[in-house]
């Protein structure tokens, strides 16, 4: 997805071409609606084919399930995730040349928050030694390659 959404130049230009084009920050909307589109389409397509192959396309229909539930919460989290990439492609024009970093910067945080979310909500608890051992690890360095990302940034101007 982050190629699509750098290197849609076209749609970037039709988003300028708007009528709307004195706000800079809806430049990347006509492109965003391109590179969801086919996100959905890639991710819908391969929920389809584990169903049919897992033998579990009944469950949508399944008497019992919290049918409501389930789509009040997955189009939540759909929201969710449309509005991440409409903040990021909205703030990319304050971003200058360093628009490039913000994908990174953006899953990053989100990995580091809502595994901290996770262990304070107790969910890595049983997990072994070696397995929370090897999340400060990877916690670090997500840290660390933000913080050289972002010096190097810095070190660039």
């Amino acid at each position: 997805m982050n190629f699509g959404l750098q290197g849609g130049g076209h749609h970037r230009e039709v988003g300028a071409n708007h009528r709307a084009h004195h706000r800079r920050n809806v430049v990347g909307m006509p492109l965003l609606v391109v590179v969801l589109f086919g996100g959905f389409v890639v991710n819908g397509g391969w929920c389809l084919f584990l169903n049919a192959k897992n033998r579990t396309t009944g469950d949508y229909v399944k008497s019992g399930a919290p049918l409501a539930s389930n789509l009040i919460f997955a189009g939540l989290a759909g929201a969710i995730w449309c509005s991440q990439l409409i903040c990021l492609k909205t703030g990319e024009p304050a971003m200058g040349h360093l628009k490039y970093i913000g994908w990174s910067v953006m899953f990053s945080s989100m990995i580091l928050f809502s595994t901290v979310i996770g262990i304070g909500l107790g969910e890595w608890k049983k997990t072994s030694a070696r397995t929370r051992w090897l999340l400060a690890i990877g916690l670090v360095l997500l840290l660390a390659s933000s913080i050289i990302s972002g010096v190097s940034g810095y070190l660039a101007t």
